[in-house]
């Protein structure tokens, strides 16, 4: 049999084959390189002896450079997404294998694969708005596509898993079994969506290795929080508008009939038609309140910069500020401008400052600040809020509460009527913004609002 010329097939082979050796000068260097590197603009001859980095990008060079360090003698192998640099200066993404041998002269085996070279279904899994992952039974990553990288802040392999996910997925690997639709929420509150597979493999009797499915569902989340609660308050509206008709009617008879009582009596017992008078006065301005909120409004809207505002209410909030001895804290930036009405945003952020001085008769920080972030919602185009934080640090609720806080007529104040947060969520949603709530007993309530940033902000 003819010998086989193992040169002349590297000739063939599309992916960059090398061999570096670690030298005392110059770090990794290329010893051998297979002639597609020609891809490039090189020829193997112009790259022996170069330092391995070299054929790197900046930001890739960085990521290779602390990688390479890592290596203190035992076998490593290692994946990254890389950029390689041309010879015309352009660069090109590409995949970087590798695998590094301790021996009396460290050695390292790999291949570089051009983007363009990639299998189908690898761009195809990069191009797909959802996380694919492999691991083995160490959680320890065999793939990974874009989304994953981008969603643990990784350039390519081995992708580090928090251990919040770790956690997780370590209880349903001892069950050997499907998990889909698991919701796990992350230290900085986003909520991703999980599914576990396992992949049964029978090489070598290997145990078997995992599927994972990612999703940040955040949004998603948000946004179906928010239909449930306006599905309610629609129900509820239609509801409440012809209860308040039927209540007004007897309450005015009830009233004449008083009044004619009253002026028949003397002493105490007309002290006392007196109070009930009083008191069907307060339950008609309750229904006139509330039908104020209920019946279509027409909007003023206009560019607001928060910090004016802001300057608007201060003085009404002083002085419960002072005596409650409470922390005031505001950070409002004047290029965050909104297009609302301006009565609203004052009912508003007002209702919700109250709210929060409420919660802290002695003492504590109520935080008040804006800032720039990037959302999308279904059937809106606008891409940048700003969003508006009201934190305390007050009493706080438990997650019965909290999810009551917005319906009518439910409060947690001895005084309260209910309506406050009923009519704020009302007036975030004319003037096409969003309010989300996080609290936790004995530990504050911390107000979300997000309204588009107007043109005014440019």
């Amino acid at each position: 049999m003819e010998s086989v010329d193992v040169l002349a097939l590297l000739h063939l082979v599309p992916e960059i084959l090398f061999v570096l050796e670690k030298t005392p000068e110059k770090g990794w260097v290329i010893s051998f390189i297979t002639p597609s590197v020609k891809r490039l603009g090189f020829t193997p001859a112009s790259l022996r002896q170069k330092p391995f980095i070299s054929l790197f990008s900046k930001e890739s060079q960085k990521v290779l450079d602390q990688t390479l360090r890592a290596f203190k003698g035992r076998e490593m192998k290692l994946g990254l997404r890389v950029h390689l640099k041309r010879r015309d200066g352009k660069t090109v993404p590409a995949t970087l294998g590798m695998a590094l041998v301790a021996t009396a002269t460290p050695r390292a085996y790999g291949v570089l694969t051009l983007l363009s070279q990639l299998s189908v279904v690898d761009r195809i899994l990069n191009q797909i708005d959802v996380g694919v992952l492999l691991v083995d039974q160490r959680l320890r990553a065999r793939y990974a596509n874009r989304y994953v990288r981008r969603l643990f802040s990784s350039n390519g392999l081995p992708v580090q898993l928090p251990d919040y996910l770790k956690q997780v997925i370590q209880e349903y690997i001892k069950e050997k079994d499907s998990r889909e639709n698991l919701e796990i929420h992350t230290p900085d509150g986003r909520v991703l969506g999980l599914s576990l597979y396992p992949l049964k493999s029978t090489r070598n009797g290997r145990r078997p290795e995992w599927v994972m499915i990612l999703k940040d569902i955040t949004e998603k989340k948000m946004i179906q929080e928010t239909l449930v609660r306006l599905d309610r308050f629609s129900s509820f509206g239609i509801l409440a508008s012809g209860l308040a008709h039927e209540i007004k009617n007897p309450l005015a008879g009830m009233r004449l009939i008083a009044q004619n009582l009253m002026r028949s009596l003397e002493g105490k017992p007309r002290d006392s038609v007196e109070r009930m008078i009083r008191q069907i006065d307060r339950i008609d301005h309750l229904i006139k309140q509330f039908f104020s909120f209920v019946k279509p409004k027409v909007q003023q809207l206009r560019d607001v910069s928060l910090p004016q505002v802001w300057e608007e209410l201060l003085p009404l909030v002083q002085e419960r500020v002072t005596k409650n001895k409470v922390e005031l804290r505001v950070s409002l930036d004047p290029s965050h401008v909104i297009r609302v009405d301006v009565n609203h945003i004052q009912q508003i952020l007002l209702n919700l400052v109250l709210n929060a001085l409420d919660a802290m008769p002695r003492g504590g920080t109520l935080t008040l600040r804006s800032e720039q972030v990037q959302r999308q919602f279904p059937d809106r185009p606008e891409q940048e809020w700003i969003r508006i934080v009201v934190e305390d640090t007050g009493y706080g609720m438990d997650p019965e509460q909290l999810d009551k806080i917005f319906v009518p007529f439910f409060t947690t104040k001895s005084s309260g009527t209910g309506l406050g947060l009923y009519i704020v969520h009302q007036l975030v949603q004319e003037n096409k913004g969003y309010i989300f709530v996080e609290s936790e007993k004995g530990k504050g309530t911390r107000f979300e609002l997000l309204f588009p940033r107007s043109k005014g902000g440019d």
